[in-house]
């Protein structure tokens, strides 16, 4: 889940943090170049493309979520998504995970 908008995230980790509850936050970050073009490759349906109007719907906050980056809390887990392969990024987070 991207949690971008610095409101929803307090309230959702805070809230868990609250209910005691131990959370490790990872943000993956990426270039809005990159960003872009796995947006433009989306197919969310297989055999149909995704329609111009998702896409530039998708587009709308890339800005905001590359700005994101900056304020993410201490303690947050950051990992280059866009230089790191999926089972890279996975065992960053796993060993983060374990101690």
């Amino acid at each position: 889940m991207s949690l971008i908008r610095d409101a929803y995230r307090a309230e959702i980790l805070g809230g868990l943090a609250d209910a005691g509850e131990e959370v490790l936050h990872v943000f993956l970050k990426a270039d809005a170049g990159v960003l872009r073009e796995r947006l433009n490759a989306r197919v969310t349906h297989p055999g149909k493309e995704w329609d111009q109007g998702d896409r530039e719907f998708g587009m709308t906050g890339l800005d905001e979520i590359v700005a994101a980056a900056a304020r993410q809390p201490d303690g947050t887990l950051m990992l280059r998504s866009d230089k790191l392969t999926p089972a890279e990024l996975a065992d960053k987070v796993l060993a983060r995970s374990q101690g």
